[in-house]
């Protein structure tokens, strides 16, 4: 039995050097074909944060990121700089509709009710909609049937399963 413990605390040591040590010495980040990564950035350089009133970081501010991170392997994400969160992506059914809330960005004008619509790739690019004029609150754009990357720190995407 002795004989075994050896062995046993090898494998053990190579494999947590390979599942453990990738992570933390190259930042690491593994998203699955079905998720999305959303990426919290935990502090800048200078301390820089974001404007007022602003959800979404733009310019690498502390914060929830525009840019997610796609189904892959990813380097650069350290754990003590950043969080990834990984989140299922979006799948709107065949015959329903996704209703779009945005948690950021222009506000609507007062005769309107409803944010305009925007070239953002159905929601899945985030920075486009910020940076193209996007509109905080109920979007006039809907998502049909299909599978989404969105970000979920930016968008809520009502649906019949989660309407209340």
């Amino acid at each position: 039995m002795e004989d075994l413990i050896f062995p046993i605390l090898v494998i053990a040591a190579i494999g947590v050097l390979l599942f453990v040590l990738p992570s933390v010495t190259l930042g690491l980040v593994v998203i699955s074909e079905r998720q999305v990564g959303v990426v919290i950035k935990r502090f800048a350089r200078g301390g820089n944060g974001l404007p007022p009133g602003q959800l979404i970081a733009l310019n690498g501010e502390p914060g929830y990121q525009a840019d997610t991170l796609a189904p892959g392997w990813h380097f650069g994400y350290w754990s003590w700089m950043y969080n990834v969160q990984r989140v299922p992506v979006t799948v709107i059914t065949q015959g329903e509709i996704g209703l779009v809330v945005a948690a950021d960005g222009s506000s609507v004008p007062p005769e309107r009710i409803l944010g305009k619509s925007v070239d953002c790739d159905n929601f899945q690019d985030a920075r486009k909609f910020l940076t193209n004029g996007g509109e905080k609150g109920r979007q006039l754009t809907i998502l049909t049937a299909g599978v989404y990357r969105i970000n979920t720190a930016l968008f809520t995407i009502i649906t019949r399963e989660n309407a209340q």
